[in-house]
């Protein structure tokens, strides 16, 4: 994707139109004016309470879904002179629907991947638990602390703390034979 069109993206995703003083870049005194996307024009308002007439007239040259949204941001924001706003509304549209199918592709491999792991998890736990039991005593028995302390023999070592992996877990036991 082309950087004009990521940001007449973020137009899109700021409502469609965004003051020009939000439309930079840096910080400080090295602050710069990013430039206007293809699909994207720059429409300078006047005062719409002091000069309503002259108002209309600067957004004539829009569509009117477009001056819409200038309107519903010069009502929010009085103060705002100059505005981007989207000029290509088909183009924005086709973006954000492109977006979203990635979002959502991305969203789907995340899922898949959790569940893999969670099934990994689950086949270490269950292979683990089998040891535990070969190695003699009742390692469910001393868990919910029917033994008492040290651990049964041939367990040297277990200890799991909350928000630790299975893994993490599986790597934190010591078994001597």
């Amino acid at each position: 994707m082309k950087t004009t069109h990521k940001n007449l993206l973020e137009i899109a995703k700021a409502g469609g139109a965004v003051a020009a003083s939000d439309w930079t870049r840096g910080s400080g005194k090295f602050v710069s004016r990013r430039p206007t996307p293809d699909g994207a024009v720059e429409v300078e308002i006047p005062n719409r309470k002091i000069y309503p007439t002259l108002f209309e007239f600067s957004l004539k040259k829009l569509s009117p879904r477009s001056r819409r949204v200038v309107k519903k941001l010069a009502s929010s924001r009085p103060l705002v002179k100059i505005v981007l706003v989207i000029s290509d509304w088909k183009l924005a549209g086709q973006l954000l629907k492109d977006d979203k199918k990635t979002r959502e592709a991305l969203e789907k491999d995340r899922a898949e991947k959790i569940a893999a792991q969670e099934k990994s998890d689950a086949e270490l736990k269950a292979r683990d638990a089998e040891v535990l039991a070969g190695i003699g005593g009742d390692f469910a028995k001393w868990q919910a602390g029917g033994f008492p302390h040290p651990a049964p023999a041939g367990i040297v070592a277990l200890k799991i703390q909350s928000g630790q992996s299975w893994t993490a877990f599986q790597n934190s036991i010591s078994i001597t034979y």
